[in-house]
């Protein structure tokens, strides 16, 4: 997998992109980019995890991930979770 960065305009640093499915559950993460086919891309904005979406993870083991969007809980399989890359964001102190 290439070496994909984009800055972090608040911090003025770069922050590698991951996928979904290796994030550390309880982290906050936003969305950078969604790969996949369109049909994929549009069902994932169409639940609400488009690009610049800020989510977190609270379970990420087995076979499936459990995300938080706000108060609303969504469960989506590795190979989708595999698709979304995300990159951390930093809470305030």
């Amino acid at each position: 997998m290439p070496d994909d960065t984009r800055p972090d305009p608040r911090f003025g640093a770069t922050a590698p992109l991951l996928p979904l499915a290796l994030a550390a559950p309880g982290t906050l993460f936003q969305v950078a980019r969604l790969a996949g086919c369109a049909d994929f891309q549009h069902r994932m904005v169409a639940m609400g995890l488009g690009p610049g979406r800020r989510l977190q993870v609270t379970q990420n083991g087995g076979g499936q991930i459990v995300l938080a969007l706000g108060e609303t809980r969504i469960a989506l399989g590795r190979g989708m979770a595999q698709k979304i890359l995300v990159q951390p964001v930093a809470t305030p102190a």
